[in-house]
């Protein structure tokens, strides 16, 4: 099962990077809300205050929640725009 989890994990940081890579430099249009805390227009990675939290993507962009901080480690949520969950073991929060 571990082989699985690092399979996942790394198919979702290359698809992070191949965003990053071809899209153009602007944020995402709308909000992502983690935890009481909104970003207008995000970009880059932000970090989840306490655990667990609730994560919204209210932009047209993907969201990825990472195990690790600085948006390291495995992806282990992802967001679609207009979808939100509860998260109990993310630690930070990729939107492009």
């Amino acid at each position: 099962m571990p082989s699985i989890a690092r399979t996942l994990g790394a198919v979702g940081v290359g698809a992070v990077l191949a965003l990053g890579i071809t899209q153009s430099a602007s944020a995402a249009q709308g909000q992502l809300i983690i935890g009481s805390t909104t970003y207008n227009n995000p970009s880059g990675c932000y970090m989840v205050g306490g655990l667990p939290t609730q994560v919204q993507n209210q932009t047209n962009g993907v969201a990825y929640i990472f195990s690790g901080t600085n948006c390291t480690g495995f992806v282990i949520q992802t967001l679609t725009p207009g979808s939100s969950t509860v998260d109990s073991y993310g630690y930070s929060v990729y939107v492009g």
